[in-house]
């Protein structure tokens, strides 16, 4: 996975971003543990990998599942976006499909809420 930050943001807000991704997607519940299942691939790793493959701006997840076990993919990954594990693009489909998206709204409201302290951008009223 390569970091090519885009250029509209200076790297530390996307680093500030990146690292509130990563502390909220922790509070999702898994929805594996609710079937009895387990997995050693962390759910914040499920969308932690998804995050750093759409901000790379990478074509597909199919693209990226071929390059995953390099080890600069793997350094990078894990550098850059927490990541432990790498799933394959199938996996990471499945098991985000699970996750309920009422666990995802806390995730966007901090997100927003850091953006308008920021005063990048106005946070919109659900």
């Amino acid at each position: 996975m390569q970091c090519h930050m885009p250029s509209s943001h200076n790297s530390s807000v996307t680093a500030d971003l990146i690292d509130l991704v990563f502390e909220k997607v922790q509070e999702i519940p898994d929805p594996r543990s609710q079937k009895g299942r387990s997995s050693n691939i962390s759910i914040s790793d499920f969308f932690m990998y998804a995050l750093g493959v759409f901000h790379n701006k990478n074509s597909s997840l199919l693209a990226c599942d071929d390059k995953r076990e390099q080890p600069t993919i793997k350094e990078n990954a894990k550098r850059l976006y927490h990541v432990e594990r790498i799933p394959c693009d199938t996996y990471l489909r499945s098991i985000i499909d699970l996750v309920q998206i009422k666990h995802l709204r806390p995730l966007f409201l901090a997100c927003f809420a850091y953006c308008q302290r920021r005063e990048t951008k106005k946070v919109p009223i659900f």
